[in-house]
């Protein structure tokens, strides 16, 4: 099959600075604003020019590629909507507009996440703690390039193929908003308290103080080793991904971070502060990194599954905000957890309850996850044929 670079299909591209109309709103696309799973912008900033950052340079037109160029070995890319024409992305993505003469924009977004092109970047990027990639080698890449009905024939089957694994998903994630309501029944909502609950500080529902994770660097997972937490590590459902790493030092170092059942494990730092974790032991030998602080529920007065819901209410998430607004850097420490978040403490009987709930849910779930998967692994043999050079 004829194979081209993608400088020969995309059109130029150009910047404009928003900080020239000072009061003129804009919507900006971040690395934060393309959700890695799927594939899609998710959060986009609503700013005005004055507020625009030093990165928020380069325009984009529907139907553009989006490639993150930082760690391109997440594959952070994304396919601009007819809503975002004429918006504003950072410098840290390069904008791929298809010349649709010769290139599909359908087409050109599943290549952006076939193996190949991924591990083409991965082998190009440099440094090693913020490796990167620039737009110059990402237009180097090679795009096998059929006809244009092929390439739509190719695209349209990898829509249906993704369709199918976005509905799965859904359906998981609306059993998660089902668990949410379930906790508000019970239990009310945690400002109000209008069942008249006892309240305790977090710390005072542990076992110990807030903890700190490891300092150590991440390596390449090493089955000799934990697996390696980080805030980048959790998705917004609070799982993991499965960008597993393992810590680069000795167990001497971390071992008082390995995580046991029922711990809960709060992010501190950055734009995903106030994310949580609920460790269970299926999850394997692990520990957790610096930017996370953990706590251990007092098993008599305290569930885990109770905590661990109580950080998805609307609730927790105005708490959270409360914090970010004190500094420019988001940042929540394990004393401001431990002694300013207050909980509700409803009967531990109660909270069984709901535990027993949950653990139905989970197992239902655990179904829908081994469909996930495999419906993943049809995505992949499709995408991974379609694009053989």
């Amino acid at each position: 099959m004829n194979c081209v670079t993608l400088a020969e299909v995309a059109l130029k591209t150009h910047q404009r600075n928003p900080q020239e109309w000072s009061a003129k709103p804009f919507i900006y696309v971040d690395i934060e604003s393309v959700d890695r799973i799927l594939k899609r912008i998710e959060n986009p900033k609503q700013l005005i020019g004055s507020e625009a950052p030093s990165r928020a340079r380069k325009v984009v037109n529907e139907n553009d590629v989006l490639v993150s160029t930082v760690r391109p070995n997440l594959n952070a890319v994304a396919k601009v909507s007819a809503a975002m024409n004429d918006e504003i992305c950072s410098t840290g993505f390069c904008v791929l507009r298809p010349d649709q003469k010769k290139l599909d924009p359908d087409y050109l977004f599943y290549f952006t996440r076939h193996p190949s092109f991924i591990q083409y970047l991965t082998d190009r990027a440099t440094g090693a703690s913020y490796p990167a990639v620039s737009d110059k080698i990402i237009l180097e890449a090679k795009i096998p390039l059929p006809p244009l009905p092929e390439q739509r024939r190719i695209a349209d089957l990898l829509s249906r193929a993704e369709a199918a694994l976005h509905k799965r998903r859904e359906a998981m994630r609306l059993a998660d908003e089902l668990l949410k309501s379930v906790f508000l029944e019970m239990f009310g909502d945690p400002v109000r308290n209008e069942k008249s609950w006892e309240v305790k500080s977090l710390e005072d529902s542990c076992e110990r103080k807030g903890q700190y994770g490891s300092g150590a660097s991440a390596i390449p997972f090493n089955n000799a080793k934990p697996r390696y937490i980080r805030i980048t590590d959790i998705n917004e459902d609070g799982t993991l991904n499965n960008d597993c790493v393992s810590p680069s030092t000795d167990e001497a170092e971390w071992a008082d971070c390995i995580l046991k059942d029922g711990d809960i494990l709060f992010a501190r730092s950055g734009a995903t502060v106030g994310k949580t974790y609920h460790y269970r032991k299926q999850d394997g030998f692990t520990i957790f990194a610096g930017y996370l602080i953990r706590f251990r529920p007092n098993p008599k007065i305290l569930h885990p599954e109770y905590l661990f819901y109580f950080t998805k209410t609307e609730a927790y998430n105005k708490w959270v905000k409360s914090k970010q607004k004190v500094v420019a850097q988001p940042n929540i420490n394990a004393n401001q957890y431990g002694n300013e978040l207050i909980l509700p403490m409803p009967p531990l009987e109660m909270q069984r309850q709901f535990a027993v709930t949950v653990e139905k849910s989970e197992k239902l779930k655990e179904k829908q996850r081994k469909s996930e998967k495999e419906l993943e692994n049809l995505f992949g043999a499709l995408i991974q044929g379609a694009f053989q050079q």
